[in-house]
């Protein structure tokens, strides 16, 4: 299994993401209980790729909590990219586990986190791959279950033919709960479904498909719920590389067009000395150099800046910088920004949803466009150039007017705000199930694809859209697969057949495919979403209870299309626009140290770690020296880095025992202290084998990449070679072959005996090749074994790069340590 892994990554784009070996991952644990008796063996799914997975906090507490209990293992799996897909069926390779590479089949409960509509096809990808059926009648063993939750499962009807049951809510205790009955049911031995169910069916959280009852989603006490204190570290570069700390759950405002605001009520803070705790740990225990403060009403928790204060004070420097979600306009304020400020100001996001002060109150949004003003001029103060605002279109008792309104706003904001940059973002609005827009039809094609026309043409440089019919399509999907029922499960299952993958992305959204299918299943696209419907019309999902009822819902909807239409503030502001005072990120001073010296670093590689990019592999390295708390210094400016200087990349694929880098310290360190500190800061497979002090600073010793120029491999072939060929190699005095660059129709001449160095036989399957790095004529060292000994292409199996030296004009050669 682990060679026809391993044979498969080379062949895939990004390999990195299938091979676990992150920080602070639950492998080992995993495998001390994987064959104890009596262990519940659970598999997370993120249906979606895993950069995007690696981000989701949910995911995240479940993977960690679960793994916390002696008597339960929780492994993860996020959907294969669609070359790997391809590679897995060509091998008849069943779809694994991210940490011990378990078929998806050995496991007693398979679980979906349902976070997007959009990524519904990419469920019936990994049990396709798993070799387990679609449909829930035909799975007859009672492992492995297959359950399902998250934000969407709101509904769960859509996928109920397919999902033996849900759990609604917040899963952290519902969920132990839950598996600990399954677990019963595994010591007793009891291998019937129906009986499991029933007692599945006593909790109000639980949604059993086929079971009449109604559904109460689970609410924590994020107080004294559980938080992981050492985050798993992705191994590659993930959409959100950052500390994620959970500083509220809930929602205090109750946008009406907003899912979330309705199903994760009430507002809850967690204890200030708690989030102190959290962060602490959190930073020391992952390295990021960033940290994001998560919730939907982040803003209205009253120790924020204490927060924020607490991560300056305490890590200052470190150059930790805060992000926060979405900002809501009104909580904008100078104590907030003056904390953002330093040491990197990101881009901040704002969220209008409509130019006119008339429809942000449909939306329930009152927000004037005085305040609009007020608080951009506040960011424009602080130094906050780059401003990304959110607006929707389809909106409820929407006329060309309000849509006219929106360039007419981002302009006159670019005419007062000269050095801000705006990037405009337009969505389609989705009524989703439990709010009070579930009532509300959406607008219809014609009408959205002329407001996207005229938006695309009066923004040209702040809006950018692709294709204006995905964009429409896609919305109209998401709303059909929100408000669906079985048989838009079964739709969905028809596209995934016909091809349909990662729906959620716009490069593989197929829009004609999901069109063909909506017709060829009859589906009336008229009934799920262009309808408006009232307060004694049956939803599929009413039977799905939140905190607010559906009455409540019905009145709310009634209340904001009856907005009476009234004359719109001039978009002259009245307030004081504050011009050319912005205040520059905190000055940090060069700190006068005679004894500013630079230690060498040399890393290895090895085992499923030679997938990993060099920019990743730099991430790497950057976050264990930041935990090691190493005295680095930083660049200067708007976007402080460690000073730091690699050695040339090793190619993804090759082990490496000559990972080089420099770093600038501000004083000389312990180098066997530092080896130890290390070490323990990185992922299994990477060590740190040697260090060397330089008593000068970074910019006085020369770059690595610069002056490195001989590569020592080991090459490990499948075949032996003969001997005789390299006999040959050295006796022929030109061997010219030609190298084109990739991308690229420039061919280059390169003589072998100029940039072989030396290349010696340890036995027949191993070969030692010495190679010079020489501009425009470095070749791979494999290329050059099966060129010398004539052999095929794919006879190198294993390359490790051993070591890099400099060779100097008399031919010696010189040790980097």
């Amino acid at each position: 299994m682990d060679n026809k892994i391993n044979y498969i990554l080379k062949k895939v784009k990004t390999p990195g993401q299938y091979i676990n070996s992150e920080y602070n991952s639950e492998t080992f644990s995993i495998y001390t209980k994987w064959n104890k008796q009596n262990v519940v063996k659970i598999c997370l799914c993120f249906p979606d790729k895993y950069v995007i997975g690696m981000s989701n906090l949910g995911i995240e507490i479940l993977y960690k909590l679960l793994n916390s209990h002696d008597d339960i293992l929780c492994e993860r799996i996020f959907v294969p990219e669609i070359d790997m897909e391809e590679e897995l069926r060509k091998e008849n390779i069943e779809l694994f586990s991210l940490e011990t590479k378990h078929k998806l089949k050995e496991f007693d409960i398979i679980g979906f986190s349902l976070q997007h509509e959009l990524c519904y096809t990419n469920i019936f990808t990994v049990l396709s791959l798993a070799n387990i059926p679609f449909r829930r009648e035909q799975r007859k063993n009672l492992f492995p279950l297959i359950i399902a939750g998250g934000p969407c499962s709101c509904n769960p009807h859509v996928l109920e033919e397919y999902i033996d049951f849900f759990i609604l809510g917040e899963a952290e205790e519902s969920l132990i709960k839950v598996v600990k009955t399954i677990q019963e049911f595994k010591i007793k031995n009891i291998t019937n479904k129906t009986t499991l169910f029933c007692e599945l069916n006593k909790y109000n959280e639980v949604y059993l498909p086929g079971y009449s009852k109604k559904v109460y989603p689970a609410v924590v006490d994020i107080k004294k719920s559980f938080y992981p204190k050492n985050p798993t570290v992705p191994i590659i570069r993930t959409t959100h590389n950052r500390l994620n700390i959970e500083v509220t759950r809930g929602c205090a405002y109750k946008c009406n067009f907003c899912q979330s605001t309705f199903i994760n009520r009430p507002l809850r803070f967690r204890e200030k000395q708690q989030l102190f705790e959290l962060i602490e740990e959190g930073l020391n225990n992952t390295g990021f150099e960033e940290i994001a403060f998560s919730g939907f009403c982040v803003t209205n928790y009253p120790y924020l800046t204490e927060l924020i204060d607490f991560v300056h004070k305490r890590y200052d420097d470190k150059y930790v910088s805060i992000s926060l979600p979405s900002l809501r306009i009104e909580d904008i304020n100078e104590e907030l920004l003056k904390g953002l400020s330093y040491p990197r100001k990101s881009t901040i996001t704002l969220a209008p949803e409509a130019a006119t002060e008339r429809l942000r109150k449909v939306l329930n949004k009152e927000i004037s466009n005085e305040e609009i003003f007020k608080k951009i001029s506040l960011l424009y103060k602080f130094g906050f150039f780059k401003i990304k605002l959110y607006f929707m279109i389809g909106i409820p008792t929407e006329t060309n007017e309000d849509i006219e309104q929106i360039p007419k706003l981002v302009k006159t904001l670019e005419k007062y705000f000269p050095k801000m940059s705006f990037n405009v973002s337009i969505s389609v609005l989705v009524p989703k199930p439990h709010t009070p827009f579930q009532f509300c039809k959406m607008d219809s094609y014609e009408n959205l694809n002329n407001k996207l026309l005229f938006l695309a043409k009066s923004l040209r440089k702040e809006f950018k859209i692709k294709s204006i019919k995905s964009k429409i399509y896609a919305s109209f999907i998401e709303g059909l697969i929100s408000r669906g029922d079985k048989y838009v499960g079964r739709l969905i299952e028809s596209v995934w057949s016909a091809g349909g993958r990662f729906d959620n992305w716009s490069e593989c959204f197929n829009v004609d495919l999901w069109i063909e299918k909506i017709v060829s299943e009859q589906i009336d696209l008229q009934k799920y979403i262009f309808t408006e419907y009232n307060d004694v019309e049956k939803f599929v999902w009413d039977d799905v209870q939140y905190s607010v009822s559906k009455e409540k819902l019905y009145q709310k909807y009634l209340s904001s299309i009856n907005q009476i239409k009234s004359l719109e503030h001039s978009f002259v502001p009245t307030c004081e626009i504050i011009k050319d005072a912005h205040v520059s990120a905190k000055p940090k001073q060069d700190v006068a140290y005679s004894n500013i010296c630079t230690i060498r670093l040399r890393f290895s590689k090895k085992g499923m770690l030679k997938y990993i990019s060099h920019l990743d592999q730099i991430e790497i390295i950057k976050r264990a020296l930041r935990m090691a708390n190493l005295p680095l210094c930083f660049s200067q400016g708007f976007n402080p880095q460690i000073k730091m200087s690699f050695a040339p990349p090793t190619p993804v694929g090759y082990e490496s025992n000559s990972e080089y880098v420099d770093v600038e310290l501000f004083y000389p360190v312990d180098v066997k202290s530092v080896k130890e500190k290390i070490d323990k800061c990185l992922p299994y497979g990477f060590s740190l084998l040697a260090a060397k002090i330089f008593f000068a600073p970074l910019n006085k010793i020369p770059a690595l990449n610069n002056v490195v120029n001989l590569a020592e491999y080991i090459i490990f072939c499948e075949n032996e070679v003969n001997e005789d060929m390299l006999k040959n190699f050295f006796e022929t005095k030109d061997i010219v072959i030609e190298k084109q660059k990739f991308g690229s129709s420039t061919i280059t001449k390169v003589n072998l005996h100029e940039v072989v160095k030396n290349i010696e036989l340890i036995d027949k399957k191993i070969v030692v090749l010495y190679l010079r790095m020489i501009p425009n004529k470095t070749l791979k060292p494999e290329f050059v074994v099966n060129k010398i000994f004539m052999l095929e292409e794919d006879n190198c199996y294993n390359i490790i790069r051993e070591n890099l030296y400099i060779e100097n004009s008399n031919g010696n050669i010189l040790g980097l340590i």
